[in-house]
């Protein structure tokens, strides 16, 4: 979301004057990576990386790149270069995984001829706009059921069940999903526990239940489970290397040596809630300005803030460093790391939830 950036560049020198080559602006790796490993009984595991990258521009704010005299001479003292850049048109938005990262960030590197550099390096977030309004399916309510008969000393006992519903699949962050299940137990043996799970390629969020004795049942009347800041679910669009996909699980974990008994509801993450949604989330306030998106025409748009990914912040330097297995060199003088976590639109809800929402 947004075409360019604009900021200002500082510098707070002291003692006596020096001459600077250049002062110089890059963003980098602005890309796309990601690795996993893939193993399988006929032999060793497989790593397998890749990467895409967006923009790498390099462009001096102070000085030139073929500066060869020391005609231009910086005085010690505080120093503002203000500049701006463009950024290029349908970029993915930023995201981070265990397996992969969509990553921006801008460099700043001050040259010295008699001294190393200096280098400061700062992440930003890019957002994506995802209308649920746009997908037939985001309103649609969806359930799944599942039966399975658990077997003791190779006599086979009754059945155990389980079935969740929930009332539509479009959700942005901030929202609640009333999630409405039930689990039975005719066998003769008593269940573990009942997990519910919202998850990514992850675990994000999990309810749990304890044991069902044999012949009864749990059931889950509209167990609220609230989505966190998320990106939304179309990466893929304008990534050619990540797919993100939510669904919630609802798993049933018998006795052993049985397996698990499992049903998935698949999720629709936005960015943009649906329009009949609207009036239940809090309306703009004081602290809170009516706006909107770009793109986003509606009336009476409900207000949105940014929130920071749920996994936290992470070492951007470490972060490249995992996934690709190489290191990034800026120099000897570069030590410092900088932590950064992506952020997301994210959205406040109300009381006044609807019935027909639960």
């Amino acid at each position: 979301m947004g075409d360019g950036v604009q900021t200002d560049l500082r510098e707070d020198g002291s003692g006596s004057a020096c001459h600077a080559s250049a002062r110089r602006l890059s963003q980098r790796p602005n890309s796309t990576e990601c690795a996993w490993l893939e193993s399988s009984l006929s032999g060793p595991k497989q790593h397998y990386r890749a990467q895409e990258t967006y923009f790498d521009c390099e462009f001096y704010i102070y000085g030139h790149k073929y500066q060869k005299d020391e005609k231009e001479m910086l005085p010690a003292g505080l120093h503002e270069f203000p500049f701006a850049f463009s950024l290029p048109p349908n970029l993915p938005p930023s995201f981070n995984s265990e397996k992969g990262f969509i990553g921006y960030m801008a460099v700043a590197i001050l040259d010295r001829p008699a001294a190393a550099n200096i280098v400061q390096k700062e992440g930003f977030s890019l957002h994506s706009i995802l209308d649920l309004n746009m997908d037939s399916h985001a309103n649609s309510t969806t359930s799944s059921s599942k039966a399975k008969n658990l077997c003791c000393f190779c006599c086979q006992t009754g059945p155990i069940t389980l079935s969740a519903r929930i009332p539509r699949r479009g959700f942005v962050p901030g929202e609640k999903i009333f999630v409405s299940a039930e689990a039975d137990n005719v066998s003769a043996r008593n269940t573990r526990r009942t997990r519910l799970l919202l998850l990514q390629e992850r675990v994000l969020k999990e309810i749990v239940r304890g044991i069902i004795p044999p012949g009864e049942s749990d059931m889950w009347e509209n167990v609220a489970i609230v989505v966190p800041p998320l990106v939304p679910a179309n990466v893929h669009l304008t990534c050619r290397l990540l797919r993100v996909q939510y669904r919630l699980d609802m798993i049933l974990e018998p006795p052993l040596p049985s397996s698990d008994l499992r049903v998935s509801l698949p999720l629709i993450i936005g960015s943009v809630p649906l329009r009949n949604r609207f009036s239940s989330f809090l309306p703009p306030g004081e602290t809170r300005k009516p706006t909107g998106l770009p793109g986003i025409k509606y009336k009476n748009y409900p207000s949105y803030w940014f929130g920071e990914c749920m996994f936290g912040k992470e070492f951007l330097e470490s972060q490249y460093e995992r996934v690709t297995g190489m290191h990034e060199d800026y120099g000897p003088q570069y030590t410092a790391l900088t932590p950064f976590a992506p952020n997301y639109i994210c959205y406040t809800t109300g009381n006044n939830v609807d019935e027909e929402d639960r």
